[in-house]
């Protein structure tokens, strides 16, 4: 007769459907929570010579010194910012706004899909298999400190100009510190755990899922988040460089 065995990392091979979660994930979701409470106090509240006060107070102070520096006209670049509202509500509701933040957004999205797809299962690769880590290791760190932005004529040039451009520049710009932060995370895993789950008698895949992953997740959600900064980045230059070639 066959009994269903299922594995723990902690525990061992479990004979029963439940699984127990350790104390020391309870501890780090509970600090994890304490910190997003913080986290979002903190969004909500500014410190200003020792008092609270709300951050949406601190816009209002910007928004004004932003009109009294426009109606001033201390410089040809900075409208005040009644006008800067009055255009964006003109422009907002028409068509070609509409298409222009489409595109975008678009542009965007299938550039950190691909840079998603492509970096974390690098990483790993790169963490895991030594001769894949020092043959592209170099590359990595050269591109992720790289002008990527000198990099948009030359895709124009090879591309052309279109949305296409843009997609592989928003992925260029977020995959190489994607991949560096994944590296970094696998590589920091507890060896440890790592043992005593193939003592347990883990399989490879979980090996991967339950404990290195787990494990380098903050690392990767890390890089994640530095990718989708690097890639609105990359959305703002590519756009802005197609459009211009468009416009010549």
């Amino acid at each position: 007769m066959l009994r269903h065995t299922s594995f723990s990392v902690v525990a061992g091979p479990q004979r029963t459907e439940q699984s127990t979660l350790p104390a020391g994930f309870l501890l780090r979701a509970s600090s994890g929570l304490q910190f997003g409470s913080a986290l979002v106090t903190r969004l909500r509240h500014m410190t200003l010579f020792g008092k609270k006060i709300p951050i949406l107070f601190s816009l209002a102070i910007w928004f004004i010194v932003w009109e009294l520096i426009g109606h001033a006209k201390l410089s040809t670049i900075i409208p005040p910012f009644s006008a800067v509202v009055a255009a964006g509500i003109t422009i907002v509701p028409t068509a070609k706004f509409s298409t222009a933040i489409s595109i975008s957004l678009r542009s965007f999205a299938v550039g950190m899909a691909l840079a998603l797809a492509i970096g974390i299962p690098l990483g790993v690769v790169m963490a895991r298999v030594a001769k894949v880590g020092k043959i592209l290791g170099m590359w990595v760190n050269i591109f992720v400190s790289a002008p990527i932005s000198a990099l948009v004529p030359v895709l124009m040039a090879v591309i052309g100009i279109g949305e296409t451009t843009v997609v592989i520049t928003v992925f260029l710009f977020a995959v190489f510190v994607i991949i560096l932060d994944t590296k970094v995370g696998i590589h920091q895993a507890d060896r440890s755990l790592v043992e005593m789950a193939r003592c347990f008698g883990a399989r490879p895949y979980q090996v991967y899922t339950k404990v290195l992953f787990l494990c380098a997740l903050p690392e990767i959600l890390a890089g994640v988040r530095l990718g989708a900064i690097r890639g609105v980045k990359g959305v703002v230059i590519g756009c802005g460089r197609v459009g211009s070639a468009v416009a010549r």
